[in-house]
């Protein structure tokens, strides 16, 4: 009977670990919640803003993260730091083929 219980003890504890041990998750990103800020640097400052995510997920295995993707909105780049006339054009200077070229790539997957 002591063996048996010692058989049965073990077998549960397989078993828990094994089902623990596959234990993936995939979440998805929260677009209305997230999105990349980013910094620029240049020779006489630096520049800052914020870019959209599209949408996303990542994956969990026990817990840890292991992977995930990212598609992001390029038309979404914004300037915080400036506003008016010098927002507009450094927007406008990023979103062009000196960059990032959005008018012919419009999504950036990661």
């Amino acid at each position: 009977m002591k063996k048996l219980k010692h058989i049965l003890a073990l077998a549960v504890v397989v078993f828990l670990t094994a089902t623990n041990m596959n234990a993936q998750e995939t979440k998805a990103v929260d677009t209305q919640e997230s999105s990349i800020n980013w910094k620029g640097y240049k020779v006489t400052g630096e520049h800052a803003g914020t870019i959209s995510i599209s949408r996303g997920k990542l994956d969990f295995d026990n817990a840890s993260l292991k992977g995930g993707s990212f598609v992001i909105d390029m038309n979404s780049i914004n300037v915080t730091d400036l506003q008016g006339e010098y927002k507009a054009k450094l927007e406008g200077h990023l979103k062009s083929d000196d960059f990032f070229g959005v008018a012919n790539f419009p999504i950036a997957n990661l």
